[in-house]
Order: C-alpha cells, then structure tokens, then sequence
C-alpha cells in the first residue's frame, strides 16, 4: 500500500491514500460518518420480537413485573433478542424494579452466540410507566456497562427502557420515531413506547431499518 495520512476534516476522520485517492477517500469518509452516527439501527421482526417478549408477563388480576431482555448485533444493527426465563439471570422483580445477576447474563448469551457480541442492549420494561430512567436505573447503566466491558472490552453496551401499558383491545399503530431516542407502537392489546440510553444516561438515536 502506498503512502497516507490521516485528515480530520468537520469532525470525520478521512484517511486519504497516495493512489486512487479520491474515491478511496470518500469511502473512507462515508464509512466514518456512519459509524460516528451511533445510531442503533432496529428492524420491524426485532421490534416484533421485543413487543411480544414485553406482552408476555401479563397477569389477569395482578400487577406485571418488571423484565429484563437483551438485544444484540454488531455494528448498530440489532439482529437478535436474548430472554432471560431464568432465576439465575433475573433473581428478583415486581411492578417497581427487577433484579439481575449480570455475570449470569453474560454466561447465557455467551452459551447462545458463544462469544460476548459486538454490539449489546440491555432492556428492561417498566410497566404502566415511561421510558425514563429512574436514579436506580442510570446507577445500573454505569456499574453493568463496566462488567461487561472487564469481560469483552471491545463490546459497545447500550441500555433500553420499554414502556407498556393496556391490557385491552385497540387500534394498532405502525412503528414510529417519537424523537431522536424514542420509537412507538401499538399492538391490539398494549402501547409500546421504548427508548434507549448510553451508559451515562444520555439519549442515544435509533432508527428503524426496513
């Protein structure tokens, strides 16, 4: 490979190279502009999969739980959903808060992809709720985020909040952007509205691919 050099140019790192270096510049600069998006990119069958996960702690006569679930990918493209049925991943729960042994987490998903993915969202619902972190959550963003980075360093975690509300039969609504971190939805029977979140709690955008 010939000569090159690195040139920062409006914020993109552009790597330009001594032959063909137009078109290899601009690709070099493309591929950088959209990995600094950071945007999680979720398509309709994982969106699918995280409202039928979230319906199914419906209880007739008592209040629902909360859950936690996991999507993972590589890059910012989500392409699989990990469920936790397990005592060993999630210990505790009720209406207000769930709790989770996150080294088991990471030795299930392990045991499903046989390594730590690339790319990890961690999810939990808040029932009848919204998608905002409570105190609790944002201290379980920092102190999980590290532990999973001691095991794969090179993992990016994110967080989800899932937010479901109803119980009753309505109109269903497509998958839609409510702002920049935010998508919602209806089904016949429950509102979905899930936003996500890095790990120190700031919005994080995500857009619906296909």
């Amino acid at each position: 490979m010939g000569e090159w050099e690195i040139i920062v140019e409006d914020g993109d790192l552009v790597v330009e190279f001594e032959k063909s270096g137009e078109n290899q510049k601009k690709k070099g600069k493309a591929e950088k502009t959209e990995k600094q998006s950071g945007g999680l990119l979720l398509q309709p069958p994982v969106l699918k999969s995280m409202e039928i996960r979230a319906q199914s702690i419906f209880r007739p006569g008592q209040k629902d739980i909360e859950i936690v679930y996991a999507l993972s990918g590589d890059g910012y493209k989500t392409d699989m959903l990990h469920q936790f049925s397990t005592e060993d991943v999630l210990y505790d729960s009720s209406s207000i808060e769930a709790n989770v042994n996150i080294e088991n987490m990471i030795a299930h998903i392990k045991a499903e992809t046989g390594e730590v993915p690339e790319l990890l969202v961690i999810v939990h619902t808040h029932p009848e709720g919204t998608p905002f972190p409570s105190p609790q959550d944002k201290l379980f963003f920092r102190t999980t985020a590290q532990t999973i980075k001691q095991h794969s360093p090179g993992t990016e975690v994110f967080y989800g909040i899932h937010a479901i509300s109803g119980g009753s039969v309505r109109a269903k609504k497509d998958y839609g952007k409510v702002n920049e971190n935010t998508i919602k939805w209806s089904s016949i029977t429950h509102d979905h509205e899930v936003a996500f979140y890095t790990e120190e709690s700031k919005p994080l955008e995500v857009d619906i691919n296909g």
